[in-house]
């Protein structure tokens, strides 16, 4: 399920997936995430499923999200911390 405009997507089921396992030793919000050419979704503990764009959040925003992912270390800080605005 989608919202409209370009702002805010919950979707309740993808297959590509990537398990979020934090370097930092610390359980994260983050459980898993998707990596796109201009997005990235991210799964959270409550299990909603945020679809962050080059759209709704910036490029800048979206590869440093990214990047985090990638790295394992930082990604619910960041989003906790700089609350993109989906």
């Amino acid at each position: 399920v989608m919202s409209g405009g370009g702002r805010c997507y919950i979707i309740k089921k993808t297959t590509n997936m990537t398990r979020y396992i934090s370097t930092s030793g610390k359980q994260s919000g983050v459980i898993e995430y998707e990596l796109g050419d201009e997005y990235i979704m991210v799964r959270f503990v409550n299990n909603k499923l945020y679809r962050y764009t080059y759209n709704t959040v910036g490029s800048n925003t979206v590869e440093k999200m990214k990047n985090l992912a990638k790295a394992s270390l930082g990604l619910n800080t960041f989003i906790s911390r700089f609350k993109p605005k989906i």
